[in-house]
C-alpha cells in the first residue's frame, strides 16, 4: 500500500443505536489529505433540525451524506437523499456517485 492514497473515507453516523461520531475531526483529517468523507447518515436525517441535536454530517464537514428519509422523517415509500458539500467531490460526477450508491444498496439488500 506504500505510495497509494485512499479514494474516500466512509463512515456510518449515527449508528442504528444513535451513536454519533466526531465527524468534525474526521473531516478535518480527511481534508488535510485531500480525501473526501462520505457519511451514511441513514438514521440521522432529522439532525440539524433542532439545536439540541448533534450537527448533521454536512454541518460537520462531510463531503457526501446519504440519508434515508423513511427511517426517521416522513415519506410515503422507501426513499433516500444524497447531499453534497464542499469542493473535493466533483459535482459533475455526482450522477456516477448516485449510481454507485444504488448499486451498493442492491448488493446490501440482496
Amino acid at each position: 500500500m506504500e505510495g497509494r492514497k485512499a479514494a474516500a473515507v466512509f463512515i456510518t453516523s449515527p449508528t442504528y443505536h444513535g451513536i454519533c461520531s466526531n465527524l468534525t475531526e474526521i473531516s478535518e483529517l480527511c481534508h488535510s489529505h485531500g480525501i473526501p468523507l462520505i457519511v451514511d447518515e441513514a438514521h440521522g436525517a432529522h439532525l440539524g433540525f433542532h439545536p439540541q441535536l448533534p450537527n448533521s454530517a454536512l454541518q460537520q464537514g462531510a463531503d457526501l451524506a446519504v440519508q434515508s428519509t423513511h427511517k426517521v422523517l416522513c415519506s410515503l415509500t422507501q426513499s433516500s437523499m444524497l447531499h453534497m458539500s464542499g469542493n473535493i467531490v466533483d459535482s459533475e460526477r455526482s450522477v456516477d456517485v448516485s449510481k454507485l450508491f444504488r448499486a451498493l444498496a442492491l448488493v446490501i439488500y440482496f
